[in-house]
């Protein structure tokens, strides 16, 4: 449930933090040790999704920072939240098909960073 729950930014960690506490109270009673659970979880959660996760995409993807804050902004204008959620992923698979195809060189150099 924590692995699904991880896809969802935000509100996926929040909710498995939330269930992780409802479980340790359930197994512990309302004691300290109750929130061991949640603070394992928050621990992991926090070294993956502000250091791990950040490192590896960074160094795969190669993407131009200015490139993806303004493709961000055009989904996130053009859809609202779901453009916002969907902008990167679409980046990235639009670069790779792009170099992958060796259409479009002087935009996938514009798009990605030297690496």
């Amino acid at each position: 449930m924590v692995a699904l729950l991880n896809f969802a930014p935000y509100v996926g960690p929040i909710i498995a933090l939330l269930v992780l506490y409802l479980a340790g109270v359930i197994q512990y009673g309302a004691e300290w040790i109750a929130f061991m659970p949640v603070l394992i979880f928050f621990s992991i959660n926090i070294i993956e999704a502000q250091y791990i996760t950040p490192t590896v995409l960074g160094r795969n993807m190669r993407l131009n920072p200015l490139i993806l804050i303004l493709w961000v902004v055009l989904w996130g204008w053009l859809w609202g939240a779901v453009g916002v959620l969907i902008a990167v992923p679409l980046l990235v698979c639009l670069k790779l098909a792009a170099a992958r195809l060796n259409i479009l060189s002087p935009w996938v150099r514009l798009i990605e960073t030297p690496g």
